[in-house]
């Protein structure tokens, strides 16, 4: 059995609500876990997931359909990405990327943005989407919500090292 649209919008809304409360994008694995517990035994989610799916399917379903899209959706808006690297948030863009999410701007300049820690990712695909793109120029990485190593001096310093044998020009923490 399928869960109707209407449904599936309601608890995508209610439980997004909830993750932007709780800082969702910054929680470790294990805690977004026991989230995921508490929200299929709470009667209002898994309870009425579980009248259009198998109960064994409501975590996955609460996990990879509903809040999969969030952490992707909440980082995608440019703007303050270009803020925080210094570049004025209308400039002209002329090729958009996902996975990472970047920008290749009117000049050349590559811009990639994530999880700090996907850092091998985006530092890798700046560096190999400057290369590819005409007249591109590594220019910038916003790495988000930095936890665990990435969250450590000694361990940063290694990501600006990698930035620079990349010839990255900036590399931008950034811990909302």
């Amino acid at each position: 059995m399928k869960v109707p649209d209407r449904v599936y919008h309601q608890l995508k809304k209610r439980l997004w609500c909830l993750a932007d409360e709780l800082g969702w994008t910054a929680l470790s694995d294990q805690q977004k876990s026991s989230f995921y517990e508490e929200w299929i035994r709470d009667a209002t989610i898994g309870g009425v997931l579980s009248r259009y799916l198998d109960p064994g399917n409501v975590r996955v379903y609460t996990k990879d359909t509903i809040m999969k899209p969030y952490g992707r959706e909440r980082i995608k808006d440019p703007s303050r990405i270009l803020n925080l690297l210094g570049i004025a948030s209308d400039e002209a863009v002329t090729e958009r990327y996902i996975k990472p999410h970047g920008l290749r701007l009117r000049d050349g300049r590559i811009v990639c943005w994530g999880r700090a820690r996907d850092w091998k990712t985006i530092l890798l695909a700046i560096y190999e989407r400057a290369s590819f793109a005409p007249n591109g120029s590594p220019s910038g990485a916003v790495l988000l919500f930095p936890s665990g190593r990435s969250a450590e001096e000694y361990y940063q310093k290694l990501i600006y090292d990698v930035a620079r044998r990349l010839s990255i020009e900036q590399v931008v923490w950034y811990d909302a």
